[in-house]
């Protein structure tokens, strides 16, 4: 059966997240920094994440510029 409640609650808090070129290798081929974005939006230490939704608004579109010269 599934995971109790409260070890899902830790692996959620401790475990590090499954690498986004696990679950869809597409992204990353076509989407190379969506993994480096990615891994800060959901690091577990607050400190270490986007502190605002301007700091990731900024990273993507800092991306985004760089896409289209290419």
């Amino acid at each position: 059966m599934g995971e109790s409640i409260s070890a899902l609650l830790v692996k959620i808090a401790k475990a590090p997240h499954r690498n986004i070129s696990d679950i869809r290798p597409d992204l990353i081929k076509n989407i190379p920094a969506i993994n480096q974005i990615l891994d800060k939006i959901l690091k577990k230490d607050p400190e270490k994440r986007y502190q605002t939704g301007n700091e990731l608004a900024v990273s993507l579109h800092r991306y985004l510029k760089n896409i289209k010269k290419k």
